[in-house]
């Protein structure tokens, strides 16, 4: 794609204290990766107007599974409430193929 910017890098983002490159970034995803402490700090990569996309699978996917007490898995609504300084522009819970999930589309601003 021309004109656009892709960076790729390989971190652990559980780390305490991960060394995220600063941006700013025009978007972020998180595909079924919950680590909310991690949340708090996407305002401050994001470009202004940036977006930041959110999936992964529900708590109703985890009791299926036999996982109830996972952190791993988005609470009900849950996504409905960015961190500060974000802003909700969509979302969504259901199932999905096989699986319950969420998602949600945050802006910056």
């Amino acid at each position: 794609m021309r004109g656009y910017d892709l960076r790729t890098v390989l971190l652990d983002l559980e780390d305490a204290s991960p060394n995220i490159p600063p941006g700013p970034y025009a978007g972020i995803i998180v595909s079924y990766f919950v680590h909310r402490p991690l949340l708090a700090r996407l305002p401050r990569l994001l470009k202004p107007g940036g977006l930041v996309l959110l999936e992964g699978f529900n708590r109703s996917q985890a009791v299926m599974r036999q996982r109830p007490r996972s952190p791993y898995y988005w609470e009900p609504c849950e996504l409905l409430k960015p961190p500060a300084g974000l802003s909700l522009l969509a979302a969504g819970e259901g199932w999905q193929e096989s699986a319950y999930r969420s998602w949600a589309v945050w802006r910056l601003g």
